[in-house]
């Protein structure tokens, strides 16, 4: 429960802007997607400096988001389901990304 206060969490003024920087300091960025073509959790591939991007529930990550990002991710699901509450999705995949990085 009190993992939250180690988790580095950061609010941006500009996602954009912030995200190219971090790409420039060799952060991987992970999008997490609705979509067959992603990669599946599973076999994702973890480095040791990571990030994840995560949209709302309604719209998911926009377009301009999901380009700038170099990984695709996307938690498989059973037919007939179209998406994940966010706070689900995003603690299955912290947990599958501190899982492998033991």
């Amino acid at each position: 429960m009190g993992a939250v206060f180690k988790l580095h969490l950061a609010q941006s003024k500009d996602l954009q802007q912030d995200l190219l920087w971090l790409k420039e300091q060799r952060v991987s960025l992970h999008a997490a997607v609705v979509d067959r073509k992603a990669t599946s959790l599973a076999k994702a591939a973890i480095s040791d400096r990571d990030a994840i991007l995560l949209g709302n529930e309604g719209q998911g990550l926009p377009g301009s988001l999901i380009s700038l990002c170099q990984h695709r991710i996307t938690i498989p699901m059973q037919r007939g389901m179209d998406s994940l509450n966010v706070a689900v999705a995003a603690s299955i995949i912290i947990h599958h990304f501190i899982q492998g990085a033991d």
